[in-house]
């Protein structure tokens, strides 16, 4: 069994679910289960049983241990036995705090160590709450960039970020009112990020290790920020247009968008969750996904992690079969590319964004630059340039990883033609280039693969120097291109 599915056993999530039920049956189950870890993972055992006692799993468990003590705590010894270990645990957290890690672990073990101090009150250890009065602030403004995003650049683990910043601007008020305000400030910023890159179906994009049904869910997470008063919806937009939030750049039209992301791959000090996924691009269309990222199948030493974290995995260039980033292990990253500044506009009705990397330095590629254009009822184009100092010959690679469920109705070199819902949808290449229909691979979920289609386009430079395709869905439009300026002609 991966130590990812050992950690999940741990964090005994299934007790959130059980107290929500007022059966007393499935109750008397969650005690039973509380009852047989209790039996199990003594503190004299936290040597032995290491990821019993992990810090981070220790941070998820506190919570859904005191949910179900307020759902229906139970009698005699298995009470006491039970604030004891809870007792010990929260205490052997706070002197465990993960600073070798930092990051989403970090802040984890800070909210666990809050609901652990607020459900002991005076019987808690008064180091406890020095500690979060201490280190709540000064993570938050680590942990969360000024357009707010968690730092580690995952949507996932943003979500789940959100949630726990939610919990401490929850819990502390009465013990630590300026920290609370922290929280509120920061978690209002967090939403107002996370409802940014939402794609039509109300749910994140991929980004990073993301994969679903591991944070919260947008919309309960959404609820409490409202409930809190530290979020409002925005208007949904009646026009189209495109968006900038930090480094992405988000173009809506009805139930279309068009997400590109233009940030670091990762972290510089903490890229544990970052892929080599520069200039990613995510597409719906009538509220449906088409362009996807490819998510995350394990953390495990695995040909699949080593895949889900590649350039090829994702809707960006790959030059030379040779990764952006060098990804290694299961956590690692080496050598990195970084964007420049995103810019964007309007002319007329076309809506554009570009940013350049210098990811392929080391094959003597100074720079590469991608442009992204939409216009209301399409086309929607993507073009990447290579600079013109490039030295040598290289092999370029564009991919569009299309979603499962879009349905292929017509296959060509210079067109592939697909459903998404009740639209169709037409990709052709940009320039004198050929199409090619592969398979790639989906990961929605931990463990779960999916085949799918991936539409691709190859290359040579030189002569080429441009790549691109064009994104059509009311009708095809010729999209010609002079490479000396870059210049698009719709």
């Amino acid at each position: 069994m991966s130590r990812l599915w050992l950690f999940q056993l741990h964090y005994h999530d299934i007790l959130h679910d059980l107290a929500c039920h007022t059966e007393s049956s499935q109750l008397a189950a969650a005690w039973q289960f509380v009852e047989s870890w209790l039996d199990a993972f003594p503190v004299e055992s936290r040597r032995q049983a290491a990821d019993a006692w992990h810090p981070y799993c220790i941070a998820r468990r506190i919570p859904n241990w005191i949910r179900l003590w307020f759902q229906r705590s139970p009698s005699g010894t298995v009470a006491s036995r039970f604030l004891e270990s809870l007792w010990q645990q929260a205490d052997f957290l706070s002197r465990a705090l993960e600073w070798d890690l930092r990051g989403n672990h970090l802040l984890e073990d800070l909210r666990g160590l809050a609901w652990a101090t607020v459900f002991f009150g005076k019987d808690a250890s008064p180091g406890w709450l020095r500690l979060l009065e201490r280190h709540v602030p000064s993570q938050l403004e680590e942990q969360v960039l000024p357009h707010g995003e968690h730092i580690e650049r995952s949507s996932m683990y943003h979500l789940a970020m959100l949630d726990g910043v939610l919990d401490l601007a929850e819990l502390l008020p009465d013990r630590l009112p300026a920290v609370a305000e922290s929280c509120r400030r920061t978690a209002s910023r967090m939403a107002a990020f996370l409802e940014a890159i939402l794609l039509p179906d109300g749910e994140i994009p991929l980004l990073g290790d993301s994969c679903f049904g591991e944070a919260p869910s947008v919309e309960s997470v959404l609820r409490r920020a409202r409930s809190l008063d530290v979020y409002a919806p925005g208007r949904p937009t009646e026009t189209p247009a495109g968006r900038v939030v930090g480094p992405y750049w988000a173009y809506r039209e009805a139930d279309d968008m068009f997400l590109f992301d233009a940030g670091p791959a990762a972290c510089d000090w903490l890229p544990a969750h970052g892929h080599a996924d520069l200039f990613h691009v995510e597409i719906a269309a009538a509220g449906k996904r088409i362009f996807t990222d490819s998510g995350v199948f394990d953390y495990d030493d695995s040909p699949e992690r080593s895949y889900c974290r590649s350039t090829a995995a994702h809707n960006t260039l790959e030059i030379d079969g040779q990764n952006q980033c060098d990804v290694y292990s299961r956590f690692r990253m080496g050598r990195r590319g970084h964007p420049t500044r995103l810019a964007h506009g309007r002319h007329g009705d076309l809506y554009w964004a570009t940013c350049s990397h210098d990811a392929y330095r080391f094959l003597g590629i100074p720079s590469v630059r991608r442009y992204v254009v939409c216009r209301p009822g399409g086309p929607w184009v993507i073009l990447d340039r290579l600079n013109t100092r490039t030295r040598g010959t290289h092999r370029l690679c564009s991919r569009l990883h299309a979603h499962p469920d879009i349905e292929l109705t017509a296959v060509a070199a210079d067109r592939i033609t697909f459903a998404a819902g009740d639209r169709s949808v037409v990709v052709t290449p940009v320039g004198h280039n050929r199409l090619e229909l592969t398979e790639s691979t989906y990961h929605p979920e931990f463990g779960v693969r999916m085949p799918r289609p991936c539409i691709t386009l190859r290359t040579t430079s030189p002569p080429a120097t441009i790549v691109g395709f064009a994104i059509h869905f009311k009708e095809i439009v010729d999209v010609s291109l002079d490479e000396t300026a870059v210049r698009l002609r719709l």
